[in-house]
């Protein structure tokens, strides 16, 4: 989604786990290592259990705010790149807006 702050997690070649944050400037962006648009104070890691990665970061939320719409996306790989992902079906259903304070 253009203009969306990302954090992308992915596996390189020998296993290993590492996360590229980026800014979305088109639907066909450039998965660039950019700084976003918000404090992120601690770097973010990753790992890759059981089919899934699981990103673990810290974020100053923007305008001192405590909630934040958030999405998750899952991708193909080929070659070790990214691929786009779909654009229908649990890809599009995997919003939710979350409360920092309430969880």
């Amino acid at each position: 989604m253009p203009g969306s702050n990302v954090f992308v997690a992915s596996q390189g070649g020998r296993g290993a786990v590492s996360v590229l944050t980026t800014i979305l400037r088109s639907t066909a962006p450039a998965l660039d290592n950019t700084t976003l648009q918000f404090d992120v104070p601690v770097p973010p890691t990753a790992e890759y259990a059981a089919g899934a990665y699981t990103i673990y970061t810290t974020v100053a939320l923007p305008g001192n705010s405590t909630q934040q719409n958030t999405v998750w996306r899952a991708g193909p790989l080929s070659g070790g790149d990214i691929l786009p992902h779909p654009t229908s079906g649990p890809n599009l259903q995997s919003l939710m807006r979350l409360d920092f304070l309430s969880g």
